[in-house]
């Protein structure tokens, strides 16, 4: 981590939002479209072969990277879209390839300007409104791979099986399996991780410890959730706590 996080952080439907100071995350892949715009200074983006400093970047689903704060004056706000939104496929028509094809695809939020006052949803939506633009409408996702997401939450937080979640859909394992690799590029397991990531940080968004949030998205214990957050935002959970405690504490 270059410093300790600094921000706010907000779980919607479909997405998860992040906005301040972060840390270096280890390359990575999930199965969530991820936006990152700069709200000041730079960062740098790696895919393991070539490294870009931007000040915006969309990062396809499934697809391996890092980001890195330029120094401590780096503040990003990081969008992290659920594969089956209208969102996520629309923008997934947008993004190109390694570092230099992700921030030239985000190009168009880095025009984008955020009064002081403005909330995490604000901003967010007009990230979002300035790369709409740009693709048609996304074609929707296959319904039995949308209802295979839908029962990831449900289940949750008990163990999850690709066999388990194949029949329930009325599916075979191999070709449940290339759905989720096809849509989200980052396969089962991956997303799997991903949801009971968010699970875990909605239970932190009520009030719950770290702990309990954990056991109740299915990580084996706080020191797995917090590798996972750490691993996908650069941010560990512990600072979203110490967050929101501080919100409830100011009223």
């Amino acid at each position: 981590m270059t410093g300790e996080w600094i921000g706010d952080w907000h779980l919607g439907p479909g997405r998860l939002v992040v906005a301040g100071r972060f840390g270096s995350t280890q390359p990575h892949h999930h199965p969530a479209v991820q936006v990152t715009v700069a709200l000041t200074g730079e960062f740098v983006a790696s895919d393991g072969r070539d490294r870009r400093t931007c000040r915006a970047v969309l990062i396809p689903s499934g697809v391996r990277h890092a980001l890195a704060p330029v120094d401590d004056t780096t503040r990003a706000l990081s969008i992290y879209l659920h594969p089956a939104t209208a969102d996520a496929r629309r923008l997934t028509g947008l993004a190109g390839e390694g570092p230099a094809g992700w921030s030239a695809a985000a190009e168009a939020a880095t025009r984008t300007t955020f009064d002081d006052d403005l909330s995490l949803e604000a901003m967010t939506e007009s990230v979002l409104t300035a790369l709409r633009g740009r693709t048609p409408a996304p074609e929707a996702i296959p319904p039995k791979l949308r209802h295979a997401f839908d029962l990831l939450g449900a289940l949750l937080p008990r163990k999850l099986y690709l066999r388990d979640l194949a029949a329930a859909v009325a599916l075979s394992q191999s070709s449940l399996s290339r759905l989720f690799a096809a849509e989200t590029g980052a396969g089962f397991p991956a997303t799997v991780r991903w949801a009971r990531l968010i699970h875990a940080l909605g239970e932190v968004g009520a009030g719950r410890t770290i702990t309990d949030a954990a056991h109740a998205a299915g990580f084996t214990d706080s020191a797995h959730a917090t590798r996972v957050c750490r691993e996908m935002t650069g941010v560990a959970p512990s600072a979203l706590v110490r967050h929101r405690q501080l919100r409830a504490d100011l009223g």
